[in-house]
């Protein structure tokens, strides 16, 4: 090393120490010469970032509850501690005491890098764990074991020694050996490095309100990290001596700043991670000109989305649906609309807009919100579904049936209904049991869909009454209809234990060329049909009989 021959103090020095605050903690000489220590005026360096730290402490500690604030905290303290420790080392006057306090003062600077990073991930939002800490901490566990229990010289220090020249206080030279130079160091700004890569990376991503936090926290890392590597360049004012402690009270006023005028973890990324990052919602901010500006991981599994988007312009991605609704609403006066989409299935989404007006009222952007409400939208299905159909058949009920043929009727188009009622029904019902009746109301419905197909009704009257109204056709052509699903009934059987049972139907057909113009109601063709499948009946049952003899001039 450049300084490796040792030597007393020069009388020089007792001007600087002049008049000396001395220690003595024990009246034995030999600890006396220990323990001997001298004030120097350029310590009030070292001292400032004490007072800042411990004013720090105090009025930030509200901020332990969370998770950034307590690592705040302890970083604090940590700084403390090793300004303490070197204000102490630089007033020792011995090699003994020196190598002591410098001990005590690798304690906080083996664990500052971890919690650098340990408070940068947790001011992002990242989840660090137990383990992932005490992973952190095996090579600073590893130096501190070496320093402390391994007597010099070791792996981290040769024969460190005490320097009296180019500084008025003693000063000294660690001989740092391989372990300080090729694992301890380079491991320490490793952890710096990947604290500095992770704020850069957040400022590309994280909203601006937090953008001037994490500037001043990468200020706060940079200017003592710059300093500390100067040192172990071998560039500083006073050679072999440290001013990183010093340089931390900039860092810790830059700190101080950012927590009372930027409100520094009051409210964090963490925060907006929690909120909007990891909502089931999907967020999509949009400025004036419909170029997106950040959207949250629901978004973009919403929309099937992958890669950059910001500053994609909406239009732009309109060859997905949901894109294609986001243009128009936000191109609309629209701020809320439901979006159906298919997607694994069917999902029904909430869309909602807000605009982000400046203080001037000045809109300057939307925030789109996409809540699913698929389940909402289904419960409303089965409920409209209940409200509509017959529960054990499947048909349409009696009021929505009056209600769609009423619907069609009031078009002026003709339009016949067949009415079906299961002959003997109570007999089936005595005799077999109700589980048989139902299998045979079932059977009877599944032929009355077939008998409607797809642009006709078919519905339960209620019992074992049926109807199926014919759109667009007249009484010829629905008289086939019902004859056909007469014999279809007759033929089939229900098994019902080791019998099979059949059945068989009367059948009414009215039409509403059978009514007067001022008659032509849905009720009147109702009861027109209701009436022929009653004389159908008392004909002798399994027959089809049309309403026209029960009018005297067919119209």
């Amino acid at each position: 090393m450049l300084f490796s021959k040792r030597a007393e103090p020069p009388e020089i020095l007792q001007f600087f120490f002049s008049p000396p605050l001395t220690f003595f903690l024990d009246s034995s000489a030999g600890l006396n010469q220990l323990c001997t220590m001298a004030y120097t005026t350029g310590l009030w360096l070292f001292i400032i970032p004490m007072i800042i730290y411990t004013a720090l402490i105090v009025s930030s500690f509200r901020i332990r509850a969370t998770r950034p604030g307590r690592a705040f905290l302890v970083l604090l303290s940590l700084a403390i501690i090793w300004n303490l420790g070197f204000i102490l080392e630089t007033a020792a006057l011995t090699r003994e005491l020196k190598m002591v306090l410098t001990r005590v003062q690798f304690i906080p600077i083996c664990l500052l890098p971890v919690t650098w990073v340990y408070l940068t991930a947790a001011f992002l939002g990242y989840k660090i764990t137990l383990k992932h800490v005490l992973m952190l901490l095996v090579v600073p566990s590893a130096t501190l074991s070496i320093l402390w229990f391994v007597p010099p010289p070791n792996w981290f220090w040769g024969d460190p020694q005490v320097m009296y020249y180019q500084a008025p206080f003693p000063v000294m030279d660690y001989d740092y050996q391989w372990w300080y130079h090729f694992v301890n160091l380079p491991y320490d700004y490793m952890l710096f490095a990947a604290a500095f890569v992770m704020l850069i990376r957040g400022l590309f991503t994280m909203h601006p309100i937090y953008r001037m936090q994490a500037l001043l926290l990468l200020a706060a890392i940079i200017l003592p990290l710059t300093v500390n590597l100067l040192y172990n360049l071998g560039i500083s004012p006073v050679p072999h001596y440290n001013y990183t402690t010093a340089v931390f009270s900039i860092s810790g006023l830059l700190i101080a700043w950012s927590l009372f005028r930027y409100k520094f973890l009051d409210l964090v990324p963490t925060a907006r991670d929690t909120v909007i990052e990891q909502m089931d919602d999907g967020v999509i901010v949009v400025d004036m000109k419909h170029r997106i500006v950040d959207i949250n991981p629901a978004a973009r599994s919403i929309t099937g989305s992958h890669g950059p988007l910001a500053g994609t312009h909406l239009s732009e991605l309109q060859e997905k649906t949901i894109w294609s609704v986001l243009e128009e609403l936000t191109s609309s006066e629209m701020t809320r609309a439901q979006v159906e989409i298919d997607q694994d299935g069917r999902k029904v989404f909430d869309l909602q807009i807000s605009f982000v007006s400046d203080k001037t009222k000045i809109p300057t952007g939307m925030i789109i919100t996409l809540r699913d409400t698929t389940e909402r939208a289904e419960l409303f299905d089965k409920v409209h579904t209940l409200a509509s159909q017959d529960s054990l058949t499947g048909l349409l009920n009696r009021r929505r049936l009056i209600e769609l043929g009423s619907e069609y009727l009031s078009q002026g188009k003709p339009m016949s209904m067949i009415m079906i009622d299961v002959d003997k029904f109570k007999v089936v019902n005595d005799t077999y049991g109700h589980e048989a009746g139902d299998k045979i109301l079932i059977m009877v419905s599944e032929f009355c869909i077939k008998a409607a197909k797809k642009h006709h009704l078919a519905g339960r009257i209620g019992g074992d009454e049926f109807a199926v109204i014919l759109m667009d056709t007249k009484l010829p052509a629905a008289l086939p209809v019902a004859e056909r699903l007469n014999l279809a009934i007759q033929a089939a059987q229900v098994k019902s234990g080791r019998k099979n049972i059949s059945v068989t139907v009367s059948a009414g057909v009215s039409s509403t060329s059978l009514l007067d113009p001022d008659e032509k109601t849905l009720e009147q063709l109702f009861s027109l049909a209701d009436r022929a499948m009653y004389q159908a009946k008392i004909r002798g049952r399994n027959q089809v009989l049309s309403a026209e003899f029960l009018v005297r001039e067919p119209k």
